[in-house]
């Protein structure tokens, strides 16, 4: 039989030694009380030292927190003052000394700095602004609530007073967008009525052959379309065989809607 090598004990695999060094300052006093032999003064002075440890961790985390929440404090103090750059410093040090995002709320008041700060936000809010709303702001009687905390969105409606005569500038670059969409997908819905191989229309070449002698016979020649705004006029050139068995080469043209419906047969020429 093959011989099987004894198993670690827990204390040397890599989860036991993980366990120890979390738990080392309760751990230590528990194995010294129960595993040693040493004298009651001994083991006391170690239960001591692994108390005061613990304590100074616990002491030392409540400190940091009390730390944090007194920049952030400071920091609430520079945004009354205006001074955006120092509170910014003050939070990033809360931050990084208290990183609870629930009870230190630097980093709620970071967030909204960052917000009243971005190009995007400022431009969005002028671009949804009612024509009121922006005659009230260029009267400097806007009160509207634009971030969840009064001074910075104080300063932030001043930052939209500064730039209010970018508002037609940013209403004329969203129409340029939309128009441009728009285009984009009528040019799209178009397309997809013509075969991207060899650019025949679909619902044409199908009506064609719906109609010819021998629809096995059909060639597509080429097919061209004007657009007319509302509709297409699309007119396919094709070879294929008559009643008499003989090639020839004919063309229709269709009207027929965007999304590739055929509106009307204009005409049929042979």
């Amino acid at each position: 039989m093959e011989q099987q090598k004894p198993s670690k004990p827990w204390f040397k695999k890599w989860w036991g030694i993980l366990l120890i060094v979390i738990f080392f300052p309760i751990l230590v006093p528990y194995l010294v009380w129960t595993a040693t032999s040493w004298n009651k003064i001994a083991k006391v002075g170690i239960s001591l030292v692994c108390l005061f440890i613990i304590f100074m961790s616990f002491s030392s985390s409540e400190e940091a927190k009390n730390q944090a929440l007194e920049l952030t404090d400071q920091a609430e103090a520079y945004i009354n003052e205006g001074k955006i750059e120092e509170a910014l410093e003050a939070i990033s040090q809360s931050k990084s000394l208290f990183s609870d995002r629930e009870q230190n709320k630097a980093f709620a008041l970071e967030e909204i700095i960052n917000k009243i700060n971005s190009e995007d936000f400022l431009k969005t809010s002028l671009l949804e602004m009612s024509d009121d709303d922006f005659e009230l702001l260029k009267n400097g009687e806007l009160t509207t609530s634009f971030v969840d905390h009064p001074v910075l969105n104080d300063i932030f409606i001043q930052k939209l007073f500064e730039n209010a005569d970018k508002r037609a500038e940013y209403i004329a670059e969203k129409e340029k967008e939309r128009l441009e969409e728009e285009r984009r997908q009528r040019k799209e819905m178009i397309e997809k009525a013509f075969s991207a191989w060899d650019g025949s229309h679909r619902n044409l070449t199908a009506y064609i052959k719906e109609n010819m002698n021998d629809p096995k016979s059909y060639e597509h020649v080429e097919t061209v379309y004007w657009d007319m705004g509302d509709h297409l006029i699309v007119m396919t050139t094709f070879r294929g065989k008559n009643a008499f068995g003989g090639v020839v080469k004919n063309a229709v043209k269709a009207k027929v809607s965007l999304e590739g419906e055929i509106l009307e047969i204009l005409d049929v020429i042979q």
